[in-house]
């Protein structure tokens, strides 16, 4: 397998290089569906919600029954503006209120504009985030970090004291 002409171009599942911007797109689409089934959700790409074909759907079970979440993917080189962040409020709003879906995410590769970000999280059942927040929030990092902390506070290791020994540890007398 050669290297693609462009060395950022990434390649699709069939190892060809990915050159236009659908291609480009595809594959990011199904970087979040893979790392949602490796974090052990049900997702399928590309799915027709009533009259919106969104990028991907997940779901799981709850004690009161499925929740089910749609996917808007956005792999974009620059910030997602705020009339993409319009377009996703519009169309995946209406399909939350009307109850095809319980919440709908905008992901972005990249940044969001604050005006888009604030317009997308407005809305009841709606959420943009980028890749990066994505990933953390889906890994739990952020949880992680702060249970660490707890736990290093309420251990109080920071009072901990321990010599420093130089030349090494003292000898231990002879071996028998």
């Amino acid at each position: 397998m050669g290297q693609c002409a462009v060395r950022s171009v990434p390649r699709n599942s069939s190892g060809e290089c990915m050159t236009n911007t659908v291609d480009k797109g595809d594959g990011f689409r199904d970087t979040v569906v893979s790392m949602l089934e490796a974090a052990g959700f049900a997702a399928e790409s590309e799915v027709r919600e009533d009259f919106k074909k969104a990028d991907a759907r997940w779901w799981r079970e709850e004690i009161d029954g499925r929740m089910t979440q749609l996917l808007e993917t956005k792999n974009y080189d620059g910030t997602l503006g705020k009339s993409e962040c319009t377009e996703f409020t519009a169309e995946y709003g209406g399909l939350v209120r009307s109850g095809k879906a319980h919440r709908a995410w905008l992901i972005s590769k990249g940044p969001i504009s604050p005006d888009g970000r604030a317009l997308v999280d407005n809305e009841p059942g709606l959420k943009a985030m980028t890749f990066a927040e994505f990933q953390r929030r889906l890994l739990g990092v952020d949880r992680y970090i702060q249970d660490l902390v707890a736990a290093y506070d309420a251990e109080r290791i920071g009072e901990w004291y321990v010599r420093a020994v130089s030349g090494g540890l003292p000898s231990l007398g002879k071996r028998r």
